[in-house]
């Protein structure tokens, strides 16, 4: 009598079959997973870019900027912050602007896809930690079919949702 050594044919079909539904099911799920985790960091990296430039207002006991920033030292002017950003000291003679002798303190990637835009071009948060005429600013995220927004209120407080 033979023993069996291995799969019949049917048994390797019928595996193959079962792997492509489960895949074809959870593929999309697990997309929708990544961006979600995507957009998040995203979120969370501004936030926290937000917070540091408050934070470091307060204890510098000057004015700390946040910008839109393509190269990781200076600011672009422009209000598409999916090119990255940069949290500076700004307590040169042009706000919003890195001039001589001020120091970039963080630099923030830039999103790989998808949308991150505000309608001001910098944040400058004065030493008492307010902002400087930045009220009730929202920053619009979107990555895929995720959305996030970071609100800023007048005080200087930002939050994600």
């Amino acid at each position: 009598m033979k023993e069996n050594a291995g799969f019949t044919l049917i048994e390797l079909m019928f595996t193959l079959a079962l792997a492509a539904i489960v895949i074809t099911l959870g593929v999309p799920g697990f997309r929708n997973f990544i961006e979600s985790n995507q957009a998040t960091a995203a979120a969370n990296g501004l936030l926290a870019a937000l917070n540091t430039a408050r934070s470091e207002s307060v204890t510098r006991n000057l004015p700390v900027a946040v910008c839109a920033s393509s190269d990781g030292t200076s600011c672009t002017g422009k209000d598409n912050w999916a090119v990255g950003w940069i949290v500076f000291t700004d307590g040169g003679p042009n706000p919003g602007t890195v001039d001589p002798g001020e120091t970039v303190l963080r630099v923030g990637s830039p999103l790989s896809t998808g949308t991150l835009t505000t309608t001001v071009s910098y944040v400058r948060y004065m030493p008492t930690g307010l902002t400087a005429g930045s009220n009730n600013l929202k920053f619009d995220l979107t990555l895929g079919k995720q959305t996030r927004t970071i609100a800023l209120t007048a005080t200087g407080q930002a939050s994600a949702g």
